[in-house]
């Protein structure tokens, strides 16, 4: 059973309302002290209290998925204190298991993925992230279509010894509105209990790019 593990939430400024559905997932499921949300597109970079509790990086730069990762690269002090990282999105909710799932996992594996690591959900060894520092900081301020380029490139590029896999699948239920706005699809990712919405769900990328 997995003990300093922190939970990572890459945001943005204009995402308050996932985020706030995503916190609201969150309690008394995860601590409080396991959290820290990284969110991008500010004009001024600092750290703040969020809701008052909870630790809000606001960072300049916009990086979809690796906006958190980043941090962690760029400022390792601040996450000294977990062995283990598990990234968010804003746009996703915790289930009431998804804590005790989560924790399951082999700690001593470098990265542990849920379905292949579609949208880089994924279990990180913090010392894994930093010795793949610059392959993360090159991906500060990526568009949408490197994000998605890259999506799970640090647990498919591990030896099949040093990354394992989360058990379950994916089940893809209804789509709506839920935020205002587009419709989005949802998808449980079974094994941990977690929802994602998605936005860009059924889109037909460019015969590049290869996701999970």
């Amino acid at each position: 059973m997995i003990d300093r593990l922190g939970y990572l939430i890459s945001s943005h400024k204009g995402y308050e309302a996932p985020l706030e559905r995503l916190l609201s997932s969150m309690r008394n499921v995860v601590d409080d002290d396991d959290i820290t949300i990284v969110a991008g597109g500010h004009d001024i970079p600092g750290v703040m209290l969020y809701g008052p509790i909870l630790p809000y990086v606001a960072v300049t730069h916009n990086s979809y998925d690796y906006t958190a990762l980043i941090d962690v690269a760029e400022t390792p002090a601040r996450y000294a204190r977990w062995d283990l990282v598990f990234l968010l999105h804003d746009t996703m909710e915790l289930g009431a298991d998804s804590d005790r799932l989560i924790r399951q996992a082999d700690p001593a594996l470098d990265c542990v993925a849920v379905w292949g690591g579609e949208c880089n959900l994924c279990l990180y060894r913090v010392d894994y992230l930093l010795s793949k520092r610059q392959a993360i900081l090159a991906l500060k301020d990526c568009t949408k279509l490197d994000a998605v380029t890259a999506e799970g490139f640090l647990w498919r590029q591990l030896p099949p010894d040093r990354r394992g896999v989360y058990p379950g699948g994916i089940d893809i239920e209804y789509t709506q509105p839920i935020y205002g706005g587009v419709e989005r699809q949802r998808v449980m990712y079974t094994g941990v209990g977690i929802t994602k919405w998605k936005a860009n769900w059924g889109q037909v990328w460019p015969p590049n790019v290869v996701t999970p």
